[in-house]
């Protein structure tokens, strides 16, 4: 694209645009032979793990001791919206957009943790 002349006249923006659309293209085309090379065996582990994580979220609270979060970040609970975040994860084909997901997961946490800090 650098060298084509018909993108000679873009914008860094379009520029940008474009890479990333062509980065979820391939990934579209590509997912399913580069992730799951063992077809029913991959998914079955998928499952699996998806299972032990739903196991954890049961378990796993913000009273949890071995978290040890602050009594006073709980009136912040639920944190259904970084939950939510996550949970859309596997709609996401490339690692940009995946990293963007735990990122607006982590960013959600920390606004809550803001939140609980501005009313002490």
């Amino acid at each position: 694209m650098d060298n084509d002349p018909i993108w000679q006249s873009a914008s860094a923006n379009q520029l940008d645009l474009a890479r990333v659309v062509m980065e979820r293209t391939v990934m579209a085309r590509i997912y399913h032979n580069a992730l799951y090379l063992n077809e029913d065996g991959d998914v079955y582990r998928d499952q699996l793990f998806h299972g032990h994580i739903n196991k954890l979220a049961k378990v796993v609270t913000p009273n949890h001791r071995d978290l040890r979060i602050s009594k006073v970040y709980h009136y912040e609970c639920p944190w259904s919206w970084a939950q939510a975040e996550l949970a859309v994860i596997s709609a996401y084909k490339t690692s940009r957009d995946k990293l963007q997901c735990v990122f607006r997961c982590a960013t959600t946490i920390m606004n809550l943790f803001s939140m609980a800090s501005e009313r002490d």
